[in-house]
């Protein structure tokens, strides 16, 4: 499998030249690709400066253009400039993609899923690195099983609690989970294209977790019969946490609950085994039109895709819990305009799509019961 990383910047022109450097050291790795959505920073400039750039111009008011010049290296180049091109050496290509309006980090996202020729795609925050030059490549071995849309990588986050998140409990077997977090994870391209990719009219928040649903519940070759044998165990007997300390969930998956074994759901998203990704959190964040997003895609993600009667609980139920989130905050005004906003685009046609039960079902207990191993 090849891969390649995909990172979206605005205006976090210090940040973004240490992600791009810790990339362009990985293993195993085809491509770089750095979306500038619409920076008046100078990051292209200053991306152009110290890495030598497969640069491809977009510009919102002329047509797209392609131009396969590689720009001129620095006098004194920058240690990660000899994992640049040529690109004979095998060694990773740095693409820029820039544009002059910007659009939002789902856009250019998908934007960037669709230019990219690697077979995984690993999407990398602007104020993020890789720990290690190995992280790449230990993240394509937990693709082991064609049952694996996606990994969520190991990460730090050195301004919070710097605790490690998203490590699966052991490394022998494969432990499954609902979501992952946008800064550290890896996705199948033609899962993520299949399915479309996140959607758009999201705008900011929220998208990973309804791309993961989405792709539990995806149609798949019915090829894997000793993992249909896993999820029939799985889903009518219970699954087990059992490693270190961890509460066992006595319920585990009890999606057969209604009608005996379930149709098996599509991909699952894997905990990762490799080095950590660190989350060096940018002091540069809008927390305004994070509350607003937030709030208001929570209360998209029942809309279009609880099913009913599970829907005349839930929505209701995430509305509280959004209220009872701005009180913690003392946030009130634009998460109140943000569940506001959810109805408003409701109203104004937001189409219903929702996914089987059994699939709800599944992604919902992965989250309050946590990752649930499946032996091989």
């Amino acid at each position: 499998m090849k891969a390649s990383v995909v990172i979206t910047t605005k205006n976090r022109k210090e940040e973004l030249l240490k992600a791009v450097e810790s990339a362009l050291r990985q293993h195993v790795l085809l491509e770089v690709i750095v979306i500038d959505d619409g920076s008046t920073d100078g990051t292209a400039e200053e991306l152009k400066k110290k890495f030598s750039v497969f640069s491809s111009q977009f510009s919102d008011e002329q047509p797209a253009t392609s131009d396969s010049r590689l720009a001129t290296a620095p006098e004194a180049p920058s240690p990660a400039t000899s994992y640049s091109p040529p690109v004979t050496t095998g060694l990773p290509v740095l693409r820029l993609i820039r544009h002059e309006e910007s659009q939002g980090l789902i856009v250019r996202r998908n934007e960037g899923a669709r230019l990219a020729r690697g077979d995984v795609i690993f999407s990398l925050d602007d104020d993020a690195v890789f720990s290690s030059r190995f992280v790449v490549e230990q993240t394509l071995r937990d693709f082991s099983h064609p049952r694996i849309g996606a990994v969520a990588i190991p990460y730090i986050e050195p301004h919070k609690a710097n605790k490690e998140m998203q490590r699966a409990p052991t490394g022998e077997d494969i432990w499954i989970t609902a979501s992952y977090i946008g800064t550290a994870h890896a996705v199948r391209r033609d899962v993520f294209l299949a399915l479309g990719g996140y959607r758009e009219h999201l705008v900011h928040q929220g998208e990973e977790g309804d791309f993961c649903l989405r792709m539990l519940a995806a149609e798949r070759p019915r090829t894997d019969s000793g993992w249909q044998k896993t999820e029939r165990d799985l889903f009518n007997h219970g699954g087990h946490r059992e490693h270190g300390g961890l509460i066992c969930s006595e319920a585990g998956l009890r999606s057969g609950s209604r009608a005996g074994a379930p149709e098996a759901p599509g991909f699952f998203v894997r905990l990762g085994n490799s080095d950590v990704i660190i989350h060096n959190e940018s002091p540069m964040r809008d927390y305004s039109r994070m509350d607003f997003y937030g709030r208001r895609n929570d209360v998209l993600f029942h809309w279009q895709n609880t099913p009913m009667p599970d829907l005349l609980w839930q929505l209701p139920k995430t509305i509280a819990g959004g209220l009872v989130c701005a009180a913690k905050v003392g946030r009130w005004r634009k998460m109140l305009e943000g569940i506001g906003a959810g109805f408003i685009a409701i109203a104004g046609g937001v189409k219903r799509s929702p996914i089987p039960n059994n699939s709800s079902e599944i992604y919902h207990q992965l989250k309050k019961a946590g990752p649930v191993r499946m032996t091989q």
